[in-house]
């Protein structure tokens, strides 16, 4: 039985569903509620009466967007990966998974091609990625975290670097002032992820494949780091002492404000996303102020040159800024252990795989302009997750680090 909170989140959803705000994700999952139980007994989430009335109020509104199962405008054949839910506040358990897969995972890969055959590891399957990643001194000494136990770490200035559990990083400050400034570099490699707490108290979140590099202790009139990858960011407010953190071509800059930045240069772009509070973007001459929910887009190779704190006043968005809404949940998804695809393509969520498993998509033709939307745990082994994705004229096979994408 789902508990009184689950019970709440949908009558939430089916709420947003037939008002028309409901994000792409959650319509999928909403209309594959609809179709699993169409033909069965009562016993869904709800049951009885109120089942039927929701069912039937959700009937309504599709028969009058029935051009929602045609090919999008531009022809492209829609995959629909079934829409693990997902919470605004409370974050999905694992069962909770595990039932909506059996409930729906058939439905959307099973429809075009029931024989498709289960992902082939030939000798071993590839395990998901977890905490791992160096730290540079300012010495230049490398420590590799996931070998070495909790506790001290280092001693870099006034500063203890100390490694807690769940594969956290943390700058505990001592006495005597802030003493010498040295810069410390944290790097995750592919199939890793990080936490730190930076010496001010601001928390990072470091997806693979990406690094940050700090001072030991923040002494200027603003605090400054920079990043490659992928961070999420939940800074330390602090009025006197602005946050800016620097990325690629872009300039951020906030007082205290939860966002993330996603800047691996295999992406076609910067993109910065707002969950709360407020942040200034600047690139080059532009400059854009985001509210949260919102996500300011830079074109790599746009910009006009190197970040910095310029002057001006702040535009609605300059010709190297564009900004969009987005749901900030599904952006920062892989803080939380999921991966997350709303309308996204096939060689965007392989590039996701690829950082996360340590593997080398090899494409047997083309991605045949499919879209993926849905939640997938990335606790789980490649093979797994490939099952879910495959179908509908697209199948995979596993030859060492080599994944084959038929």
């Amino acid at each position: 039985m789902l508990s009184k909170e689950d019970r709440e989140w949908f009558h939430y959803l089916i709420q947003k569903y037939l008002e028309g705000k409901a994000s792409p994700g959650e319509k999928d999952f909403v209309e594959s509620y609809y179709r699993h139980f169409e033909n069965k007994e009562p016993g869904g989430v709800l049951a009885g009466p109120e089942q039927e009335a929701i069912e039937e109020a959700i009937l309504n509104k599709l028969l009058g967007e029935m051009d929602v199962y045609a090919e999008g405008a531009d022809g492209a054949t829609r995959v629909r990966v079934v829409p693990f839910y997902r919470r605004r506040v409370v974050r999905m358990a694992a069962a909770a998974v595990v039932l909506l897969l059996a409930a729906g995972v058939y439905e959307y890969f099973g429809a075009s091609d029931n024989k498709t055959a289960p992902v082939q590891a030939v000798k071993a399957d590839v395990a998901p990625g977890g905490n791992k990643a160096t730290l540079t001194l300012g010495n230049g000494q490398t420590i590799v975290l996931d070998s070495v136990s909790e506790g001290s770490v280092a001693q870099q200035g006034h500063s203890t670097v100390v490694k807690l559990s769940g594969g956290q990083l943390a700058y505990v400050a001592g006495k005597g002032g802030a003493g010498e400034t040295l810069y410390n570099t944290l790097v995750t490699p592919i199939g890793g992820q990080y936490q730190i707490t930076l010496p001010d108290g601001t928390k990072v979140w470091l997806n693979s494949a990406s690094s940050i590099r700090y001072p030991t202790a923040f002494t200027r009139k603003e605090r400054r780091v920079a990043i490659t990858g992928e961070a999420y960011f939940e800074v330390k407010e602090n009025v006197g002492q602005p946050f800016a953190v620097d990325a690629g071509n872009v300039s951020i800059q906030v007082l205290g404000t939860h966002f993330n930045v996603m800047a691996y240069s295999d992406e076609g772009s910067l993109n910065t996303t707002l969950v709360s509070g407020k942040v200034k973007l600047i690139s080059g001459k532009d400059e854009v102020v985001l509210q949260p929910g919102e996500e300011g887009m830079v074109r790599n190779g746009a910009g006009g040159g190197s970040a910095g704190v310029g002057g001006g006043n702040v535009s609605g968005g300059g010709r190297g800024i564009e900004v969009t809404k987005t749901d900030a949940d599904r952006e920062i998804a892989w803080t939380t252990g999921f991966f997350e695809f709303d309308q996204t393509d096939l060689p965007t969520l392989m590039r996701q795989l690829k950082r996360w498993y340590g593997i080398e998509p090899v494409y047997e033709g083309n991605g045949g302009g499919r879209l993926f939307g849905g939640r997938i745990n990335r606790n789980l082994n490649l093979s797994e997750v490939l099952n879910l994705l495959q179908g509908n004229g697209i199948r995979f096979s596993i030859e060492g680090k080599k994944l084959k994408v038929y």
